[in-house]
């Protein structure tokens, strides 16, 4: 049986969350770029997904 540590669990909840924001980010930037949104909705929408996916991290 394995044994798990909730540090490297966390750690791990932690990366899936970094690489769904980047991925909806870049569909945000496709949007974007094809007129799909515009730059206001584009600027609310990144910046909910800053604070539902990468809340204490840096949010660059």
């Amino acid at each position: 049986m394995a044994n798990f540590d909730g540090k490297n669990i966390m750690a791990s909840d932690i990366e899936k969350k970094r690489q769904l924001y980047y991925k909806q980010k870049e569909l945000l930037d496709t949007f974007l770029s094809h007129g799909a949104i515009s730059q206001s909705q584009y600027d609310k929408s990144l910046n909910c997904l800053k604070e539902k996916l990468l809340f204490g991290e840096e949010k660059d």
